[in-house]
């Protein structure tokens, strides 16, 4: 049976404050300095985010390190990436609805076995909101 790495205090912090700073700031278009200023915070620990990529308020996010967004990404406010052990590769120009779920971990249905898949979404993608994206996803490009 596979097992669940363990989690380091470092890593819990590191969650509760992307978690805490995302919950904390406004939206654009009133606030667009601070909007700005959680977006550079945010690098801080998602370094595989390109410079032009907005993500709006209330983002949920386990590994920084195994999310990948392109030029142009836009992430609608209360997203969710569980992105543990498999990356989320997102290419330029997707935007993604609020309220979107990213799940890379799954189980086998006989034995419980744990395994991660990662998902791959393509240029110019738009997922509406409340989408689920399911482990092992590729969605092409151009794609609604």
């Amino acid at each position: 049976m596979a097992k669940k790495t363990p989690m380091s205090i470092f890593y819990l912090l590191r969650r509760l404050i992307i978690v805490g700073l995302f919950n904390l700031i406004p939206d654009p278009p009133h606030h667009n300095y601070i909007f700005r200023l959680s977006n550079l915070v945010l690098r801080l620990f998602c370094p595989n985010l390109h410079h032009k990529v907005d993500i709006y308020s209330g983002l949920r996010i386990k590994n920084g390190h195994n999310l990948i967004c392109e030029k142009g990404v836009l992430i609608n406010r209360d997203c969710y990436i569980d992105n543990d052990n498999a990356e989320v590769y997102i290419c330029e120009g997707t935007q993604i609805g609020a309220r979107v779920s990213f799940i890379t971990v799954t189980h086998n249905t006989h034995n419980k076995d744990v395994y991660w898949k990662p998902i791959n979404i393509g240029r110019h993608v738009w997922i509406g909101a409340n989408a689920v994206i399911l482990p092992g996803v590729k969605i092409g490009n151009n794609s609604i």
